[in-house]
């Protein structure tokens, strides 16, 4: 609750009082904010269309309410994120190569984690602890003796499927070209924020 020093200060004199009727025309309004104005879709859908690779990214999900739900285009190489069936965030994305498609179809988000690291690809160390292979598979590429294994990491996990597929922050040599095992890399501004607005659950379409 806001209150106006002015019309206290008035009512202090008596024979001012009647000056405090007009000066609580300058007081602040009290009540809740005004809500924010309504997203303007059709600028951006222009923008959309218009975008270049400079300005690709944006992000105004915060805006508007409603359940999330996201288009991966493997054709575009890029993501985009639909709240109450308007775009509300567009990214650039690399997806899987042609030997690691990145598989189409209908998901929903079964997995979110914050700090994850590859349960199959990474780094194979020696026991001098020098890297023998930067781009190694557990699941066919034996530990050296002495040395480790060590998962590529994926922070902002957000899990797809049950064989190690998802959308996580990760590296983009180009944007917009096909560079992971299969998963969808989003750079990390834009996982971080996608990460915060999705949940368990929340649908995903691959298509290309």
């Amino acid at each position: 609750m806001q209150f106006c020093t002015e019309y206290f200060f008035r009512l202090s004199n008596p024979t001012a009082s009647i000056l405090a009727i007009f000066a609580l025309s300058s007081c602040a309004p009290m009540g809740p904010s005004r809500p924010p104005e309504p997203i303007d879709q059709a600028r951006l859908e222009a923008q959309r269309r218009a975008a270049t690779e400079a300005d690709f990214n944006w992000w105004e999900a915060q805006r508007v309410q409603g359940s999330p739900s996201i288009v991966v285009d493997l054709s575009d190489q890029a993501a985009y994120i639909y709240k109450a069936g308007k775009i509300v965030g567009r990214t650039r994305i690399a997806s899987g190569t042609p030997s690691h498609p990145t598989p189409v179809g209908k998901y929903k988000i079964t997995e979110k984690i914050v700090d994850k690291r590859s349960s199959h690809y990474g780094w194979m160390y020696d026991r001098n602890e020098n890297v023998v292979n930067y781009d190694a598979d557990l699941r066919k590429d034996p530990i050296p003796p002495g040395g480790r294994y060590e998962g590529a990491d994926m922070p902002y996990w957000m899990r797809l499927t049950n064989t190690g597929i998802g959308m996580h922050a990760g590296f983009i040599p180009d944007p917009g070209k096909p560079a992971s095992h299969g998963c969808i890399r989003i750079a990390k501004p834009m996982a971080e924020r996608i990460f915060s607005e999705v949940n368990v659950g929340t649908p995903v379409r691959v298509q290309r």
